[in-house]
């Protein structure tokens, strides 16, 4: 990924990448020791007020229908983990830097909501398949970053975007295969690139990096790349944003080929479920 031409040429012509934020650099040094102080990590966002607000309320949200009322960072931690923390502080700094009047037609809640239902969507699914507590939270990691690579063009390839967001509202197609037609890549493989070089687990940047293409998949967890691929699929299906946009297809081939087809309709299942609760708690809950 680090040396893949096509990848390289995009970023020649992006104005420039988004630098990893400081204080997710202090908590991956914190996460790096032999044993991370989760009162360190708690302290490092408590540090931060407007951080500090933003993660406490997200983690009150529906996205996590958590049974008790989270009141502080360490809290935060104490229920989530580390890495998962770690993830969202990452995702909540790269949104919050976006300028929106850059992109007037462009709605970023949606993108937001979307980055947390496709990783509320993955983890329900690595539940429902029994996968290990720490490849659930992985691949909940993966699902609420596998657009970080949007966020990055969006932010710093305004000049370059334009063009891919108005060709993709002209012809009602899929922004990642503007993508491939105007730039030779896509978000996702600009995405996978960018974690990389922050240092994530790169099963994480495999899964990130074919989540629309599984033929891309080049990681040793297959079952993985499958779910955040189907989750990602599964929101695009489920949230309806505008009737007429074209909906995200399911890479059939590549879901049979890794022996996942079969269970499709058990996943959907799952994720309706999953969005059925979110809704119920925000009708519940509409403040949070």
């Amino acid at each position: 990924m680090l040396t893949n031409p096509k990848v390289q040429a995009l970023i020649a012509r992006v104005d420039t990448l988004p630098a990893l934020p400081e204080i997710h650099r202090k908590i991956m040094g914190e996460l790096q020791q032999a044993n991370p102080s989760i009162h360190r990590v708690a302290e490092l966002i408590t540090q931060d007020l407007g951080l500090s607000a933003s993660i406490i309320k997200l983690v009150n949200s529906a996205f996590f229908g958590l049974r008790t009322r989270v009141s502080s960072p360490l809290h935060a931690v104490n229920l989530l983990g580390l890495e998962v923390l770690s993830a969202l502080v990452l995702s909540v700094k790269l949104f919050s830097s976006f300028d929106q009047s850059q992109y007037p037609g462009f709605n970023l809640d949606f993108l937001w909501r979307h980055s947390l239902n496709t990783g509320l969507f993955a983890k329900a699914i690595a539940r429902a398949e029994a996968l290990p507590p720490r490849e659930q939270d992985d691949i909940y990691i993966a699902g609420i970053l596998h657009d970080i690579g949007k966020l990055a063009l969006l932010s710093h390839g305004q000049g370059v975007y334009s063009d891919v967001l108005a060709k993709c509202r002209e012809e009602n197609t899929h922004v990642w295969m503007i993508e491939q037609r105007l730039l030779n890549t896509s978000h996702a493989e600009l995405g996978a690139y960018l974690l990389s070089t922050w240092g994530l687990d790169q099963e994480i940047v495999h899964c990130i990096q074919a989540h629309h293409t599984l033929e891309n998949y080049l990681g040793g967890h297959p079952l993985w790349a499958a779910i955040i691929h189907t989750a990602n699929c599964f929101d695009h299906t489920l949230t309806v944003i505008n009737a007429s946009y074209s909906r995200h297809p399911l890479d059939m081939e590549g879901l049979t080929r890794m022996g996942v087809a079969g269970r499709l309709p058990a996943w959907s299942e799952v994720c309706e479920n999953a969005l059925r609760e979110i809704t119920a708690h925000e009708q519940e809950n509409p403040d949070s």
